[in-house]
């Protein structure tokens, strides 16, 4: 199984797509990018479950090239340790910088399937 990375100021999102998986195209609208879908898919899901209020930041400022590296690992590691086994696309989710209870002290919550 393939992850595919996703890195947004606020988040790093890995998306896993497999052949028991629908593939990203699914949920992406026309002339949305695939980037842009991933955020409306999770940002919608995070909101409607009242899981997180994320703070969105300026695109320009980027994600700290190290942060987004263990968030990544982090997520690679979960993954390991609990394959995707539902038939819809499973985003795995590590907030980066946010001001929740959540978050640990290396900056970096938990890894949330949505």
């Amino acid at each position: 199984m393939e992850l595919l990375y996703y890195y947004f100021p606020w988040a790093v999102v890995g998306l896993a797509e497999n052949r028991l998986t629908m593939a990203l195209s699914s949920i992406i609208m026309d002339g949305e990018s695939e980037k842009s879908a991933v955020e409306r898919y999770v940002l919608g899901y995070l909101s409607f479950w009242h899981l997180a209020s994320v703070e969105q930041t300026d695109e320009s400022e980027g994600l700290n090239e190290s942060l987004g590296k263990r968030a990544r690992n982090k997520i690679n590691s979960y993954v390991r340790s609990h394959p995707p086994m539902k038939s819809l696309p499973e985003f795995y989710l590590v907030l980066v910088g946010q001001h929740l209870d959540c978050v640990d002290a290396d900056g970096l919550s938990e890894v949330y399937c949505v």
